[in-house]
């Protein structure tokens, strides 16, 4: 399996720093080709990406800022030139499970045994609603968004020169846009019915911070995923915990046993910040 795993990066420097320590940790990483697309971030210079992901065999750096989907294009479009038969599409904000390298091959064996394009996602999610089973690991889903896809290099040849350059109200972001090609062509969009990735990334263009994605069933396999959740759970919820607690259940994104571990760490937080505050007054 020749396979790229490109991350685009813009800025959120302690988001990054998370992905890398949990793409690091990955089991084989150094089979896959690690491909950086920077999109002229301001927080830090090349250099930085450099000593961040050393197992990278290539960093790019754009000129000027593209935006997040004009820049996954143009990854998309350098990922032909190469020699790679598949692309993971992953994401700055991206924790894995280490066994992703695994779970990947796994189902493209899968879907070339069944002679199927191979395009899914490893990031199952309620937000994209699932059409049918597939099989005991896979599903088909109406949609799904880029990071966490895997690619071949047929398919992205199928669309890449279809997706426009200029993205807005009129143009929806690049998710929207292979999607609906997809769609358009009767390619079937598979999904992993488990996730091997997580979101945890609130802030970003195609992000508000109003709303976790939530991955299914996704296991925080290492203690680096085991703290950078609870990092996104402590900004997400410490500000109004009634509120987005609710949100949570009522959106069905997290199961009961996450919201009372969420609680007891803003819990725990809350006490922490109140005894700090007392010290500071004797």
């Amino acid at each position: 399996m020749k396979l790229t795993i490109g991350i685009c990066t813009y800025n959120r420097k302690n988001i990054i720093e998370y992905t890398s320590k949990s793409l690091k940790e990955i089991n084989n990483i150094e089979c896959a080709n690690v491909k950086i697309y920077d999109d002229s971030s301001v927080e830090y210079d090349i250099n930085y990406l450099k000593k961040l992901y050393p197992m990278a065999k290539k960093i790019n750096r754009t000129q000027e800022n593209l935006g997040a989907d004009y820049n996954t294009q143009k990854m998309y479009e350098d990922f032909l030139k190469s020699e790679d038969e598949y692309l993971f599409n992953a994401d700055s904000d991206l924790i894995f499970n280490k066994d992703i390298l695994t779970i990947i091959e796994k189902n493209i064996n899968i879907l070339k045994k069944a002679n199927k394009p191979v395009v899914f996602s490893v990031f199952n999610t309620s937000k994209h609603k699932t059409i049918k089973d597939f099989d005991e690991n896979l599903c088909i889903k109406h949609s799904v968004g880029a990071a966490g896809v895997v690619f071949s290099k047929e398919v992205i040849k199928m669309f890449v020169n279809k997706i426009p350059q200029k993205y807005s109200v009129q143009i929806p972001s690049i998710d929207h846009c292979f999607c609906d090609i997809l769609r358009k062509n009767k390619y079937d969009i598979f999904c992993t019915k488990k996730s091997y990735v997580q979101h945890i990334g609130l802030i970003g263009q195609n992000s508000s911070g109003i709303n976790v994605d939530w991955g299914k069933d996704f296991t925080s396999d290492t203690l680096t995923n085991a703290n950078a959740i609870i990092e996104v759970l402590q900004g997400y919820l410490i500000n109004d915990i009634p509120a987005n607690i609710c949100n949570l259940c009522e959106q069905g994104k997290v199961g009961s046993k996450t919201i009372v571990k969420a609680l007891g760490l803003c819990v725990k937080f809350k006490i922490k910040n109140f005894c700090e505050k007392l010290k500071g007054k004797k």
